[in-house]
C-alpha cells in the first residue's frame, strides 16, 4: 500500500531528541518493513501553544488534504492527536474513503468547554473518523473506551530500541535515572525523587542521564544529596545502554508519566524498577518493580535496597517482561491488526 504519514507535533526526522520523533520514526519503519511504501503527508505542524491559532492551521489543513486529494493514497496514518495537536487533514481524506488510523490518540472531554473547545472538537472529529485507533498509553484507554471507541482499539507495546549490552551489572543501590529536564512534569518528578532519596539511607549512589531547560532547577534539587548523585547528561544508543547496563536499579517516579518507555528500555537491560503506581508507569512495569504511593515511594525503594532476595526477583521478572511482551514483533503484529481493521 501506498501509506502516507503525518504526525502533527512534529514530522518523523525532525532535528533535536524527543521521544515523539522517535515514536514516529519506529511506525514509520515498522510499516515499512511489514511492506508498504510510505510517505510523510505534510510538515504541517498542528500543535499550537495557544488555542487562538487553531483557526488558521485549520484552513491550511483543509489545503493539505486538498493537495493529497491527487496523488495515490492507501492508507492515511496519523502519530499522535490531541487537543493541542488535532488532525486536520486525516479526516478529510476519511470522508472521501481513504482509511483512516490514528496512533496515540487522546480524547479529554474536560476541554470540551473553554479555551480549548476548538481544538477538543477537532481531535474529536478524527478520532470518530478513525477506522482504528493505536493506544501507546494506558492513560489515553479509559477516555477512548468511555466515548465508544473500545472496537476500534488496538493496544501497540513498545519496546527498546537501545543495543543490546550486557544485563545490569550493577548492585541495587546502583541506581539510575534517565529523563529529559524540561518544566512541568519531568521536572516535578525530579523534584519528587530528589526529596525521596534524602530520605533513603544505607549505600546507594545514583547516575541521572539527562538535560534539557530545566537542568538548573534539577542540580538545585539534588544540591543536598551532594555526592551521591552523578550528573551524566544526555546519552543514546550505546552510551545509554552502557551506562543501563552497569546500573542495579532504575528510580524513575513517572509523575503523569504517558507512556513509560525508559522503564521498557531499563528492563530490556535487566533492571527492576521504582516509580509511582499511575497509569504509565503501571502499564509498562507490570510485576518488573516496585510501584508505589508517593507516601510510600522512598520506604518502597529502602526496603528493595535491603532485601537481596526480593531484587534478584524482580530482575528475573523485568528481564522476563521485556523479553516477551515489548518486542519489536508484538508491535509490528499490532501494527498489522490495525492495517487490518482499517483496510480489510
Amino acid at each position: 500500500m501506498n501509506v502516507s504519514f503525518y504526525a502533527p507535533m512534529r514530522p518523523p526526522g525532525a532535528s533535536g531528541a524527543s521521544g515523539d520523533r522517535t515514536i514516529a520514526g519506529e511506525l514509520w519503519s515498522g510499516l515499512e518493513e511489514l511492506g508498504h511504501h510510505v510517505t510523510l503527508a505534510s510538515p504541517l505542524k498542528s500543535w499550537s501553544a495557544a488555542p487562538q491559532n487553531l483557526d488558521q492551521l485549520g484552513v491550511r489543513g483543509s489545503d493539505e488534504a486538498a493537495r493529497l486529494h491527487g496523488r495515490q493514497v492507501d492508507l492515511f496514518f496519523t502519530y499522535h492527536c490531541y487537543y493541542k495537536a488535532p488532525d486536520l487533514i486525516g479526516p478529510r481524506l476519511a470522508a472521501r474513503g481513504i482509511p483512516y488510523i490514528i496512533a496515540e490518540a487522546s480524547h479529554s472531554p474536560k476541554r470540551e468547554h473553554g479555551p480549548w473547545a476548538a481544538g477538543f472538537a477537532a481531535s474529536a472529529h478524527a478520532i470518530a473518523a478513525a477506522n482504528a485507533l493505536l493506544t501507546l498509553s494506558a492513560r489515553d484507554r479509559p477516555a477512548l473506551e468511555a466515548a465508544g471507541y473500545q472496537a476500534k482499539l488496538i493496544d501497540l507495546p513498545l519496546y527498546s530500541r537501545l543495543p543490546r549490552a550486557e544485563l545490569g551489572t550493577g548492585k541495587p543501590g546502583d541506581l539510575i535515572t534517565v529523563a529529559m529536564m524540561r518544566a512541568g512534569d519531568k521536572l516535578a518528578s525530579y523534584q519528587f525523587l530528589a526529596n525521596a532519596l534524602s530520605k533513603v539511607a544505607g549505600d546507594w549512589h545514583l547516575s541521572i542521564v539527562g538535560d534539557g531547560p530545566a537542568r538548573g532547577e534539577v542540580e538545585t534539587a539534588f544540591a543536598p544529596l551532594k555526592t551521591r548523585v552523578d550528573f551524566k547528561g544526555a546519552k543514546h544508543g550505546d552510551a545509554l545502554a552502557a551506562l543501563l547496563s552497569a546500573a542495579g536499579t532504575y528510580v524513575w517516579p513517572g509523575t503523569r508519566e504517558g507512556l513509560g518507555m525508559s522503564y521498557i528500555e531499563a528492563q530490556a537491560a535487566g533492571l527492576p524498577c521504582v516509580a509511582l503506581d499511575e497509569p504509565g508507569p503501571r502499564a509498562a512495569i507490570g510485576a518488573g518493580g516496585r510501584l508505589t504511593t508517593p507516601e510510600n515511594f522512598a520506604p518502597a525503594l529502602s526496603g528493595l535496597l535491603g532485601d537481596d532476595a526480593e531484587w534478584a526477583a524482580l530482575k528475573v521478572a523485568a528481564i522476563a517482561r521485556a523479553a516477551t511482551m515489548h518486542t519489536r514483533s508484538n508491535f509490528l503484529r499490532a501494527l498489522q491488526s490495525a492495517l487490518t481493521m482499517a483496510r480489510p
